[in-house]
């Protein structure tokens, strides 16, 4: 009986009001939909390298010849990985810390691609605290990974034969008599 009155009570509504929770419906879910982040967007770098980074690039394959092979920008989780045997939360927490940090240059054997040393040219910013911690902590984990890592202060100019002899030092580090 009372579900019957309230059916006579809506059918003598206007439509229009019988229309109102249906447009209040479409302005929340239309406020909703705008209130959404764009889509992201993106342009093309020019260049791969700063213009000391190509620099010493050049140089560095100079060093290598064709003995080794120069690759540049590897992201640290490409070159190291986080030991098994921890808890998930101490894994995470060690891999976040390379996941998103990038090496300048690798030096890989170019037959089989095992790492031979990765390499940092040390620009004025790495005179920041905040660079120095980050180099700290690189330093650390490429030696505790037992991988060489050679560091080079930037410079108008760099000795190839120097850098060679570092790359040739690294390799026999890193590999031994096996190279």
């Amino acid at each position: 009986m009372v579900f019957a009155n309230v059916l006579s009570m809506l059918d003598a509504l206007p439509w229009w009001v019988k229309a109102f929770p249906v447009f209040i419906f479409l302005f929340l879910l239309w406020s909703w939909l705008r209130k959404r982040p764009p889509e992201p967007s993106y342009d093309g770098r020019q260049y791969l390298f700063t213009k000391t980074e190509w620099i010493f690039y050049r140089y560095l394959a100079e060093a290598a010849g064709e003995q080794y092979l120069v690759m540049g920008k590897p992201r640290i989780a490409d070159v190291l990985f986080v030991r098994k045997g921890q808890t998930r939360s101490d894994w995470a927490r060690a891999f976040s810390k390379i996941s998103s940090k990038h090496i300048d240059y690798i030096i890989l054997e170019p037959f089989e691609g095992r790492i031979i040393a990765g390499v940092e040219l040390d620009d004025p910013s790495h005179q920041r605290q905040d660079r120095q911690e980050r180099d700290i902590f690189v330093n650390n984990a490429f030696a505790e990974a037992g991988i060489p890592l050679l560091r080079y202060p930037t410079a108008s100019s760099y000795d190839a034969q120097v850098i060679a002899q570092d790359i040739e030092d690294a390799a026999f580090d890193r590999l031994g008599d096996s190279q």
